[in-house]
This record gives structure tokens, sequence and C-alpha cells, in this order.
């Protein structure tokens, strides 16, 4: 949220987004869920990848966001 707003945009400019799950199987609902809380329904086009481990010890899940913002 903090890195579209200082851009000027908002999670409704996002039109994709890559999703890295800890332990996909276990982590996806958590995931959904919280997605769910912030993004535009239907939500952008995107990628769920699981992976081992992430950069931030004790992170589940990481975000990779495009948005296109409106010329003006």
């Amino acid at each position: 949220e903090a890195a579209l707003s200082a851009t000027g945009a908002g999670f409704e400019h996002l039109v994709k987004i890559t999703n890295y799950l800890v332990d996909i199987e276990r982590n996806i609902a958590a995931f959904r869920e919280v997605r769910d809380r912030y993004l535009v329904k239907p939500p952008p086009a995107s990628t769920a990848v699981g992976v081992p481990a992430l950069a931030r010890p004790g992170a589940l899940f990481e975000i990779e966001a495009v948005a296109v913002l409106p010329p003006g």
C-alpha cells in the first residue's frame, strides 16, 4: 500500500500480481483472505508460486505487483 501511495496509485490500479507463498497448500487460504480484504473485485491477473522460503525470515507470502496509472 505504501509503495502504491508513494506513486499516486492505489489498489485499483493493479493489473498483475505475482504471489510467492511458503508452503503454498497450507498458506493459500490465508493469502486469499488478505488479498480479498485489500484488492478490488475481481482481483487483477495473478500467478501464485510456491517457494521454500522468502528473504524476510518468518514471512509466509510476498507480492510483486504491476500498476498502471492513467495519463495525466
